[in-house]
Protein backbone atom coordinates (compact mmCIF):
# COMPACT_ATOMS: atom_id res chain seq x y z
CA UNK A 1 0.00 0.00 0.00
CA UNK A 2 1.46 3.37 -0.58
CA UNK A 3 2.33 5.68 1.77
CA UNK A 4 0.11 8.72 2.27
CA UNK A 5 2.10 12.00 2.50
CA UNK A 6 0.13 13.89 5.23
CA UNK A 7 1.84 16.95 4.96
CA UNK A 8 0.37 17.37 1.54
CA UNK A 9 -2.83 18.52 3.69
CA UNK A 10 -1.35 20.09 6.48
CA UNK A 11 -4.13 21.65 9.37
CA UNK A 12 -3.95 23.87 12.27
CA UNK A 13 -5.01 22.80 15.53
CA UNK A 14 -6.71 25.24 17.80
CA UNK A 15 -7.06 23.71 21.66
CA UNK A 16 -9.83 25.61 23.25
CA UNK A 17 -8.54 26.49 26.92
CA UNK A 18 -10.65 29.16 28.09
CA UNK A 19 -11.15 31.44 30.52
CA UNK A 20 -8.01 31.79 32.52
CA UNK A 21 -7.67 30.37 35.53
CA UNK A 22 -4.75 30.97 37.98
CA UNK A 23 -5.81 27.97 40.38
CA UNK A 24 -4.46 24.24 39.72
CA UNK A 25 -6.57 22.59 37.56
CA UNK A 26 -4.91 19.82 36.19
CA UNK A 27 -7.15 19.34 32.71
CA UNK A 28 -5.12 22.49 31.90
CA UNK A 29 -2.06 21.25 32.21
CA UNK A 30 -3.08 18.59 29.72
CA UNK A 31 -4.45 21.13 27.26
CA UNK A 32 -1.10 22.31 27.35
CA UNK A 33 0.40 18.99 27.10
CA UNK A 34 -1.50 18.28 24.01
CA UNK A 35 -0.39 21.08 22.58
CA UNK A 36 3.17 20.96 23.18
CA UNK A 37 2.74 16.97 21.59
CA UNK A 38 0.71 18.33 18.58
CA UNK A 39 3.43 21.32 17.95
CA UNK A 40 6.57 18.76 18.14
CA UNK A 41 5.42 16.58 15.32
CA UNK A 42 5.79 19.64 13.16
CA UNK A 43 2.09 20.62 12.88
CA UNK A 44 0.57 24.01 13.98
CA UNK A 45 -1.07 24.07 17.22
CA UNK A 46 -2.19 27.19 19.09
CA UNK A 47 -3.73 27.26 22.66
CA UNK A 48 -6.52 29.84 22.40
CA UNK A 49 -7.15 31.76 25.88
CA UNK A 50 -9.13 34.79 26.86
CA UNK A 51 -5.58 36.81 26.72
CA UNK A 52 -2.72 35.61 24.36
CA UNK A 53 0.27 36.10 27.19
CA UNK A 54 -1.62 34.22 30.02
CA UNK A 55 0.07 31.18 31.44
CA UNK A 56 -1.79 29.76 34.63
CA UNK A 57 1.85 29.73 36.66
CA UNK A 58 2.09 26.61 38.59
CA UNK A 59 3.57 24.52 35.75
CA UNK A 60 6.34 25.07 32.71
CA UNK A 61 5.22 24.92 28.79
CA UNK A 62 6.38 26.64 25.70
CA UNK A 63 3.29 26.55 23.31
CA UNK A 64 2.05 29.04 20.71
CA UNK A 65 -0.74 30.86 22.03
CA UNK A 66 -3.72 33.56 20.79
CA UNK A 67 -6.31 35.01 22.41
CA UNK A 68 -10.24 33.99 21.92
CA UNK A 69 -11.22 37.62 20.25
CA UNK A 70 -8.56 36.89 17.55
CA UNK A 71 -9.64 32.98 17.24
CA UNK A 72 -13.08 33.92 16.78
CA UNK A 73 -12.54 36.98 14.37
CA UNK A 74 -11.00 34.13 11.95
CA UNK A 75 -12.18 33.29 8.83
CA UNK A 76 -11.29 29.31 9.72
CA UNK A 77 -12.07 26.88 6.82
CA UNK A 78 -13.19 22.69 7.17
CA UNK A 79 -10.44 21.82 4.41
CA UNK A 80 -7.41 23.36 7.10
CA UNK A 81 -8.57 24.10 10.35
CA UNK A 82 -9.81 21.59 13.28
CA UNK A 83 -10.60 22.71 16.45
CA UNK A 84 -9.93 20.43 19.79
CA UNK A 85 -12.19 21.70 22.89
CA UNK A 86 -13.04 20.45 26.53
CA UNK A 87 -16.21 18.62 27.21
CA UNK A 88 -17.46 21.71 29.28
CA UNK A 89 -17.94 23.49 25.92
CA UNK A 90 -19.92 21.33 24.46
CA UNK A 91 -23.56 22.87 25.03
CA UNK A 92 -22.31 26.14 23.79
CA UNK A 93 -20.72 24.15 20.49
CA UNK A 94 -23.26 25.57 17.91
CA UNK A 95 -22.74 29.36 19.33
CA UNK A 96 -18.65 29.61 19.03
CA UNK A 97 -17.88 27.47 16.15
CA UNK A 98 -18.46 27.19 12.64
CA UNK A 99 -20.44 23.79 12.68
CA UNK A 100 -18.72 22.71 9.44
CA UNK A 101 -15.75 22.95 11.41
CA UNK A 102 -13.56 19.67 12.38
CA UNK A 103 -14.11 18.77 16.18
CA UNK A 104 -12.37 16.64 18.57
CA UNK A 105 -13.88 16.59 21.97
CA UNK A 106 -10.90 15.98 24.39
CA UNK A 107 -13.06 14.66 27.28
CA UNK A 108 -11.09 15.04 30.96
CA UNK A 109 -13.99 13.68 32.82
CA UNK A 110 -16.99 12.71 31.29
CA UNK A 111 -19.35 13.50 33.81
CA UNK A 112 -18.64 17.19 33.70
CA UNK A 113 -20.26 16.69 30.16
CA UNK A 114 -23.54 17.66 32.17
CA UNK A 115 -22.15 21.01 34.10
CA UNK A 116 -20.12 20.92 36.43
CA UNK A 117 -22.13 21.04 39.40
CA UNK A 118 -25.54 19.87 40.61
CA UNK A 119 -27.03 23.29 40.65
CA UNK A 120 -26.29 24.07 36.87
CA UNK A 121 -26.63 21.32 34.84
CA UNK A 122 -27.28 20.21 31.20
CA UNK A 123 -29.98 18.00 30.00
CA UNK A 124 -28.62 14.82 29.83
CA UNK A 125 -30.56 13.66 26.80
CA UNK A 126 -29.27 16.89 24.89
CA UNK A 127 -25.99 16.29 25.91
CA UNK A 128 -25.77 12.77 24.52
CA UNK A 129 -27.27 14.00 21.21
CA UNK A 130 -24.33 16.78 21.65
CA UNK A 131 -22.39 13.70 20.99
CA UNK A 132 -23.33 12.54 17.92
CA UNK A 133 -23.09 16.00 15.96
CA UNK A 134 -21.77 15.28 12.50
CA UNK A 135 -18.57 18.22 13.12
CA UNK A 136 -17.76 15.94 16.02
CA UNK A 137 -15.10 13.18 14.16
CA UNK A 138 -13.17 11.96 17.59
CA UNK A 139 -13.67 11.76 21.07
CA UNK A 140 -10.95 11.52 23.40
CA UNK A 141 -10.76 10.13 27.11
CA UNK A 142 -8.49 9.49 29.90
CA UNK A 143 -9.80 6.54 31.61
CA UNK A 144 -11.37 2.81 30.97
CA UNK A 145 -14.08 3.74 32.97
CA UNK A 146 -14.86 6.95 30.56
CA UNK A 147 -14.65 5.32 27.46
CA UNK A 148 -16.97 2.47 28.41
CA UNK A 149 -19.37 5.18 29.24
CA UNK A 150 -18.97 6.48 26.15
CA UNK A 151 -19.24 3.70 24.27
CA UNK A 152 -22.04 1.73 26.11
CA UNK A 153 -23.81 4.71 27.89
CA UNK A 154 -23.92 7.30 25.19
CA UNK A 155 -23.72 4.67 22.31
CA UNK A 156 -21.35 6.26 20.60
CA UNK A 157 -19.53 4.47 18.13
CA UNK A 158 -15.94 2.94 19.40
CA UNK A 159 -14.32 4.16 16.20
CA UNK A 160 -14.78 7.66 17.60
CA UNK A 161 -13.60 7.42 20.98
CA UNK A 162 -10.02 7.35 21.49
CA UNK A 163 -7.99 6.48 25.16
CA UNK A 164 -5.47 8.86 25.73
CA UNK A 165 -2.77 8.11 28.05
CA UNK A 166 -2.78 10.67 30.58
CA UNK A 167 0.75 11.23 31.35
CA UNK A 168 2.71 12.50 34.16
CA UNK A 169 5.48 15.02 34.08
CA UNK A 170 7.94 12.10 34.09
CA UNK A 171 11.22 14.49 34.46
CA UNK A 172 10.36 15.52 38.29
CA UNK A 173 9.45 12.06 39.74
CA UNK A 174 12.10 9.84 41.69
CA UNK A 175 12.07 8.20 44.61
CA UNK A 176 13.00 10.25 47.80
CA UNK A 177 15.58 8.69 49.89
CA UNK A 178 13.81 9.67 52.98
CA UNK A 179 9.65 9.43 53.51
CA UNK A 180 7.89 11.10 56.28
CA UNK A 181 4.70 10.11 58.26
CA UNK A 182 3.52 12.95 56.69
CA UNK A 183 -0.42 13.00 54.71
CA UNK A 184 -0.90 15.28 51.49
CA UNK A 185 -4.70 16.12 50.77
CA UNK A 186 -6.00 18.44 48.05
CA UNK A 187 -8.71 20.68 49.96
CA UNK A 188 -10.82 21.62 46.79
CA UNK A 189 -11.90 18.22 45.99
CA UNK A 190 -15.07 18.02 48.17
CA UNK A 191 -14.23 20.40 50.72
CA UNK A 192 -16.98 18.86 52.96
CA UNK A 193 -15.34 15.58 52.92
CA UNK A 194 -11.86 16.55 53.69
CA UNK A 195 -12.87 18.88 56.62
CA UNK A 196 -14.99 15.81 57.98
CA UNK A 197 -11.86 13.78 57.96
CA UNK A 198 -9.58 16.01 59.24
CA UNK A 199 -11.79 16.64 62.56
CA UNK A 200 -11.80 13.02 62.92
CA UNK A 201 -7.92 12.58 62.31
CA UNK A 202 -7.78 14.92 64.49
CA UNK A 203 -9.95 13.02 67.70
CA UNK A 204 -7.86 9.73 66.98
CA UNK A 205 -4.55 8.91 68.68
CA UNK A 206 -2.96 8.20 65.23
CA UNK A 207 -2.77 12.09 64.74
CA UNK A 208 0.40 11.67 67.77
CA UNK A 209 2.20 9.88 64.86
CA UNK A 210 1.40 11.55 61.64
CA UNK A 211 0.68 14.67 60.12
CA UNK A 212 -1.59 15.76 57.63
CA UNK A 213 -1.38 18.54 55.45
CA UNK A 214 -3.22 20.46 52.73
CA UNK A 215 -1.86 20.95 48.71
CA UNK A 216 -3.17 24.59 48.18
CA UNK A 217 -1.60 27.34 46.26
CA UNK A 218 1.38 25.56 45.23
CA UNK A 219 3.67 25.14 42.31
CA UNK A 220 3.42 22.04 40.85
CA UNK A 221 7.16 21.26 41.34
CA UNK A 222 6.15 21.60 45.21
CA UNK A 223 3.44 19.68 45.46
CA UNK A 224 5.95 17.14 43.98
CA UNK A 225 8.30 18.39 46.41
CA UNK A 226 6.12 17.30 48.62
CA UNK A 227 4.56 14.08 47.96
CA UNK A 228 7.63 12.72 47.35
CA UNK A 229 8.93 13.45 50.78
CA UNK A 230 5.20 11.81 52.32
CA UNK A 231 4.49 8.22 52.38
CA UNK A 232 0.18 8.62 52.30
CA UNK A 233 -1.95 10.72 50.00
CA UNK A 234 -5.79 11.32 50.87
CA UNK A 235 -7.87 11.31 47.63
CA UNK A 236 -11.21 12.91 47.75
CA UNK A 237 -11.55 13.57 44.10
CA UNK A 238 -15.04 12.13 42.88
CA UNK A 239 -16.20 12.16 40.12
CA UNK A 240 -12.68 11.89 38.56
CA UNK A 241 -11.90 11.21 34.73
CA UNK A 242 -8.67 9.73 35.63
CA UNK A 243 -7.68 10.84 39.06
CA UNK A 244 -3.82 12.57 38.02
CA UNK A 245 -3.22 13.41 41.59
CA UNK A 246 -3.77 10.24 42.85
CA UNK A 247 -1.45 8.84 39.44
CA UNK A 248 1.51 11.70 40.50
CA UNK A 249 1.37 10.57 44.60
CA UNK A 250 1.68 7.07 43.30
CA UNK A 251 4.52 7.38 41.01
CA UNK A 252 5.97 9.67 44.10
CA UNK A 253 5.78 6.96 46.43
CA UNK A 254 2.58 7.63 48.14
CA UNK A 255 0.18 4.87 49.53
CA UNK A 256 -3.30 6.31 48.61
CA UNK A 257 -6.17 5.62 50.66
CA UNK A 258 -9.55 7.56 49.18
CA UNK A 259 -12.18 7.64 46.48
CA UNK A 260 -11.02 6.28 42.81
CA UNK A 261 -13.46 8.91 41.37
CA UNK A 262 -14.44 5.88 39.04
CA UNK A 263 -11.83 7.10 36.39
CA UNK A 264 -9.20 6.12 38.75
CA UNK A 265 -10.33 2.92 39.55
CA UNK A 266 -7.66 1.58 37.06
CA UNK A 267 -4.91 3.04 39.41
CA UNK A 268 -6.06 2.09 42.40
CA UNK A 269 -7.01 -1.58 41.15
CA UNK A 270 -3.45 -2.65 39.07
CA UNK A 271 -1.15 -5.52 40.48
CA UNK A 272 1.11 -3.51 42.09
CA UNK A 273 -1.26 -0.96 43.15
CA UNK A 274 -3.15 -3.22 45.72
CA UNK A 275 -1.07 -3.86 48.56
CA UNK A 276 -0.39 -0.22 49.04
CA UNK A 277 -3.60 1.33 47.92
CA UNK A 278 -7.02 1.77 49.93
CA UNK A 279 -10.20 2.50 48.41
CA UNK A 280 -12.75 4.18 50.35
CA UNK A 281 -16.44 4.68 49.01
CA UNK A 282 -17.76 8.11 48.99
CA UNK A 283 -18.73 9.32 52.27
CA UNK A 284 -17.27 6.71 54.16
CA UNK A 285 -15.63 9.21 56.20
CA UNK A 286 -14.18 6.40 58.66
CA UNK A 287 -12.34 4.25 56.40
CA UNK A 288 -9.61 6.85 55.76
CA UNK A 289 -8.71 7.06 59.15
CA UNK A 290 -9.08 2.68 59.69
CA UNK A 291 -7.22 2.41 56.65
CA UNK A 292 -4.53 4.54 57.68
CA UNK A 293 -3.83 2.71 60.78
CA UNK A 294 -3.97 -0.52 59.09
CA UNK A 295 -1.50 0.94 56.37
CA UNK A 296 0.35 2.40 59.86
CA UNK A 297 0.53 -1.08 61.19
CA UNK A 298 2.12 -2.87 57.88
CA UNK A 299 4.89 -0.09 58.14
CA UNK A 300 5.79 -0.75 61.55
CA UNK A 301 5.32 -4.52 61.38
CA UNK A 302 7.21 -4.78 57.67
CA UNK A 303 8.78 -1.51 56.79
CA UNK A 304 11.10 -2.71 53.78
CA UNK A 305 8.45 -4.85 52.45
CA UNK A 306 5.93 -1.77 52.35
CA UNK A 307 8.67 0.65 51.06
CA UNK A 308 9.48 -2.08 48.38
CA UNK A 309 5.61 -2.36 47.54
CA UNK A 310 5.73 1.20 46.98
CA UNK A 311 8.64 1.54 44.93
CA UNK A 312 7.08 -1.28 42.75
CA UNK A 313 3.92 0.65 42.18
CA UNK A 314 5.94 4.02 41.40
CA UNK A 315 8.06 2.69 38.53
CA UNK A 316 5.08 0.64 37.07
CA UNK A 317 2.91 3.81 37.00
CA UNK A 318 5.70 6.38 35.79
CA UNK A 319 6.67 3.60 32.76
CA UNK A 320 2.50 3.26 32.26
CA UNK A 321 1.33 6.78 32.17
CA UNK A 322 4.35 8.04 30.40
CA UNK A 323 4.55 11.46 27.92
CA UNK A 324 5.69 8.73 25.03
CA UNK A 325 2.34 6.90 25.56
CA UNK A 326 0.22 10.20 25.66
CA UNK A 327 2.61 11.31 22.44
CA UNK A 328 2.13 8.31 20.72
CA UNK A 329 -1.68 8.26 21.32
CA UNK A 330 -2.59 11.45 20.59
CA UNK A 331 -0.19 11.53 17.06
CA UNK A 332 -2.19 7.71 15.79
CA UNK A 333 -5.22 9.44 16.43
CA UNK A 334 -4.56 12.58 14.48
CA UNK A 335 -2.70 10.33 12.04
CA UNK A 336 -6.49 8.70 11.30
CA UNK A 337 -8.66 11.79 11.39
CA UNK A 338 -6.64 13.51 9.06
CA UNK A 339 -6.07 10.30 7.35
CA UNK A 340 -10.39 10.45 7.13
CA UNK A 341 -10.61 13.99 6.34
CA UNK A 342 -8.47 14.36 3.84
CA UNK A 343 -10.66 11.44 1.66
CA UNK A 344 -13.65 13.34 2.49
CA UNK A 345 -11.74 16.39 0.87
CA UNK A 346 -10.83 15.35 -2.03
Amino acid sequence: MATVNLKAFKFRYWVLAFPDIVKPIGGVKQLHRVCEIISSSGRDCILVQDSDDFHPGWFHSNVKTTSKDNFLRLNMSPDTDIVILPETYLPAISTILNPDIPKIVFNQNASYSFGLDNLSFSKPSAVIRAYNDKSIYQIWCVSHHDRDLLVRGFNLSIDRVKLITNALDLPEFTQSASKKKQILYMPRKNYKDTCIVSALFGQNEISNRWKLLPLHGLHHSEVISLMRQSLVYFSFGSPEGFGLPVAEAMACGCAVVGYTGLGGRELFNSLYSRPVSFQVECGDWLKFITSLSEFDLQLSAFQRDTLNKLEKNSLYVIEKYSFNNMSSDVLLSLQQLELSLHGNHY
